[in-house]
């Protein structure tokens, strides 16, 4: 028995030795395949194909290194080897699996789908992450990063946050720079400006999907105090914007001059992308830059601004572009001089795009009214979109991916006609709309806000209770797409932080939204009114500033931080008091 023990031990002793032979001596042969990929002879080629196929997935990581090598020979032949070798493991689930089948004969559209469709099935994350390290496509390999970070899944945010990235590629790098804003701010603001460093990306692929990192480090830049520093990445991102129209990137830095008064540098920018000057929204932001005159006022804004009106006066398609571009910005003014050129113009029978036109900016001129608080302005807006709709019967689209809901759009009308009420003292008018809302089965979340701090206000607080309560179950629901919770989780620490209901809750709930989309200003608005309701004004101050970085002529958050600023000042004032 003792020997037999013995043979036993020399066996697993040996076992790890024979191993690491087995395994150095087919990583000898496998690499020596691959250089056979470069040989002029095509049936040299052909076999060394062939074997490395019959390898399997023991070949691809090291397939992987080779699509990506110096050699273009070797990138381009064992690319198209990686793409036939299957693309699931064993460990995958079962439809997962399924999905994956027959991925790589799969073309860019049918491949898009797929990954799509992966980010909506639990479970699918290591297969995502697969995909962002090994598909040769650079835009495929985006697609599957954004797709992966959109999910929010924390497990992978912790496997991220223990990679080596010694030979990492960008979309890796920057996915692990999310991974650790939470939990490490600068080491996560250190990779991320890694990304950007090693983007070499020549094919504009990623003009879109590297985005955040360019607002997240911009960001960050502003807020170390360092402006230049954000002005050198922004001239990155526009010499860097590749893909047949790189204006926008380009606007982005000139909008940014014009959101921050920083001039510096201001003629460099302007010598080195002089094609896009012309554009109606890069006049705009050339007027917004303040050129004083001794008596103070701005010398050339205003022309500017008339330069930009003309600029687009050929199409309405023009003027809905450019107030949107002005809207993002919160450019409130000049949006709203493009929206009112928009709805200027006569609607016609059957000209189903010039009404979607003219219904989305009445829905915009109605968001823009309610950020300055005009809500009789609001209402009527919104009032004269459901008019088209109902008249023209045309689906009206605020954006790429938002189809007017009618429904939402007459909550959001009475809401504003609540507000007229209560300032007006219109009782009957009030107190109509307030049963309204109260009895709503499917209660907007933004609505139940104010009908809840309403009946607080009146001592209604067993209505005010029950009314958070429908509203906080119904706005739990999960939302049809997993890659569509960040906004369910923001929307309901919203509704907590507002109502100061669950606070520790809407704090987690915000951070996780946060984590899924950190260059969101509106989720680091909802986390500062988070912490304000629980009581840490300090915290909502800081973050609030965050936010307004990335919107800095934002009314709304402006007098949002106004209010935290006054919170914070209190705070201070009665510790103070404590300890004197």
């Amino acid at each position: 028995m003792q020997r037999f023990l013995s043979v036993i031990l020399i066996a697993l002793f040996l076992r790890p030795v024979f191993c690491a032979a087995a395994s150095n001596e087919r990583n000898d042969l496998i690499e020596s395949l691959i250089q056979t990929l470069s040989d002029p002879d095509p049936s040299v080629r052909d076999r060394a194909g062939q074997k490395l196929m019959a390898l399997g997935y023991t070949a691809r990581p090291m397939l992987v290194k080779a699509a990506r090598g110096p050699s273009p020979q070797i990138a381009s032949r064992a690319s198209d080897l990686l793409m036939k070798l299957p693309w699931w493991v064993p460990a995958d689930p079962p439809l997962v699996q399924q999905y994956l089948n027959g991925y790589g004969l799969a073309d860019n559209d049918e491949r898009i789908n797929t990954i799509d469709k992966l980010a909506e099935v639990p479970g699918a994350e290591p297969a995502l992450l697969r995909l962002t390290q090994e598909e040769p496509s650079e835009a495929m390999s985006w697609q599957a990063a954004t797709d992966l970070r959109l999910t929010g899944d924390s497990k992978i945010m912790e496997s991220l946050r223990h990679l080596d990235l010694t030979d990492a590629r960008v979309q890796v790098i920057s996915l692990t720079g999310v991974a650790f804003l939470q939990s490490d701010r600068p080491k996560g603001i250190a990779l991320l400006r890694r990304a950007i460093d090693e983007d070499s990306d020549s094919d504009g692929s990623d003009d879109e999907a590297i985005d955040f990192v360019y607002q997240l480090t911009v960001t960050d830049a502003v807020e170390q105090g360092k402006p230049a520093d954000a002005i050198h990445l922004l001239r990155t991102r526009g010499r860097r914007a590749v893909n047949a129209d790189p204006s926008r990137a380009i606007f982005g830095l000139f909008a940014f001059r014009a959101d921050q008064n920083f001039i510096d540098g201001l003629e460099d920018d302007a010598a080195e992308f002089p094609t896009s000057l012309g554009r109606p929204e890069m006049i705009y932001a050339l007027g917004r830059i303040e050129r004083t005159k001794d008596d103070g006022s701005n010398l050339i804004a205003d022309v500017f601004g008339r330069c930009a009106q003309s600029a687009s006066l050929d199409s309405v398609a023009s003027h809905a572009r450019i107030g949107s571009i002005c809207e993002a910005r919160a450019w409130d003014a000049e949006a709203r001089q493009e929206f009112f050129a928009v709805i200027s113009t006569e609607l016609r029978e059957r000209d189903s795009l010039r009404i979607g036109y003219h219904g989305a900016a009445q829905l915009i001129l109605a968001r823009i009214a309610e950020v300055e608080e005009d809500h009789p302005a609001a209402a009527d807006h919104l009032d004269r979109a459901l008019q088209i709709y109902e008249h023209y019967g045309v689906s009206i689209r605020t954006n790429q991916e938002s189809v007017m809901n009618p429904e939402e759009v007459r909550a959001q009308s009475d809401w504003h006609h609540l507000h007229i009420a209560k300032e007006t003292g219109d009782t009957q008018t009030f107190d109509r709309l307030l049963r309204k809302f109260i009895d709503s089965p499917n209660p907007d979340s933004d609505s139940m806000i104010e009908v809840v701090n309403d009946l607080k206000s009146l001592g209604r607080k067993q209505e005010a209770e029950s009314c958070f309560n429908k509203a906080y179950v119904f706005t739990q629901m999960p939302p049809a797409h997993r890659v569509e919770m960040d906004e369910s989780f923001n929307n309901l620490a919203w509704l907590c932080a507002r109502c100061g209901e669950h606070t520790d809750e809407a704090i987690k709930l915000a951070e996780r939204a946060l984590t899924i989309k950190p260059d969101n200003y509106g989720y680091i608005d909802t986390l500062a009114s988070a912490y304000f309701a629980a009581g840490k004004p300090s915290e909502a101050v800081k973050l609030e500033k965050r936010a307004l970085i990335m919107r800095p002529n934002d009314s709304f958050m402006l007098h949002q931080l106004q209010r935290f600023e006054k919170g914070s000042s209190q705070t201070q004032r009665h510790e103070d008091t404590k300890q004197n």
